[in-house]
């Protein structure tokens, strides 16, 4: 679920949503919040947005900030990718426990 959803999502967001959310909160229906497993599905989707090879969150703020390739954006927006992805494991991993 770490890797499949903001890959997937870097082709289509919404489509990742979709497609791959419903079938892992039913997975992890039993072990885990439901909740809690659709916001760490959301925050990958979120990861996915600036992935190529649609880049679509990158290429938005690119236009934005007039920069001329969205390859500098990518560059400013590891760390807070990074700091997404290790949010969203800790609370499927962490506080789904805490909560149940």
């Amino acid at each position: 679920m770490a890797l499949a959803v903001p890959v997937f999502a870097g082709i289509s967001a919404y489509g990742s949503a979709s497609v791959l959310g419903g079938p892992f909160v039913m997975a992890l229906l039993g072990t885990s919040n439901p909740i809690i497993v659709a916001l760490e599905i959301s925050l990958l989707t979120c990861i996915g947005e600036f992935l190529p090879p649609t880049a679509m969150s990158a290429t938005f703020s690119c236009s934005l900030c007039e920069e001329k390739s969205y390859k500098n954006i990518l560059k400013a927006a590891w760390i807070p990718l990074i700091v997404i992805f290790v949010y969203a494991m800790i609370f499927v991993i962490f506080v789904s426990k805490v909560w149940n």
